[in-house]
């Protein structure tokens, strides 16, 4: 299975960069697409396709500056896609990486957590 890379289009859609080798899933950027679904499709269809054969550790790095509602929407189901690996006895993590003085996101980050019933690491960006 392929390495898949989205270049980011700026304000518009993040950076994709999907390891199947490592188990390193990033994206990085603002997400406010009109329509994330078109932005995503191909995003969730990879994702299916790596659930069928996961690395032993999936790690989510979660690296978005924002995101519109459209695209919570889809970040969503990624997440949820990649937490399903759990119950086939493989590791997930999921890293919501933040400025610290964004209350904004720490607070959608939370909600994720929540809505996922999962726990996600809040890594301040100075830790990176």
């Amino acid at each position: 299975m392929e390495t898949l890379v989205i270049e980011p289009v700026k304000h518009r859609i993040p950076k994709v960069e999907f390891n199947p080798q490592t188990g390193n899933m990033t994206l990085e950027g603002l997400s406010r697409a009109e329509n994330a679904l078109d932005v995503y499709s191909p995003v969730l269809q990879w994702t299916d396709e790596y659930l069928l054969a996961p690395s032993s550790q999936t790690t989510i790095h979660m690296k978005i500056k924002y995101f519109n509602t459209s695209s919570a929407k889809c970040l969503l189901e990624l997440m949820e896609k990649f937490l399903s690996l759990a119950s086939k006895g493989k590791q997930v993590v999921i890293n919501w990486y933040h400025d610290p003085e964004d209350d904004d996101m720490i607070d959608a980050g939370k909600l994720f957590e929540e809505v996922l019933d999962a726990k996600i690491n809040f890594v301040p960006e100075e830790e990176e």
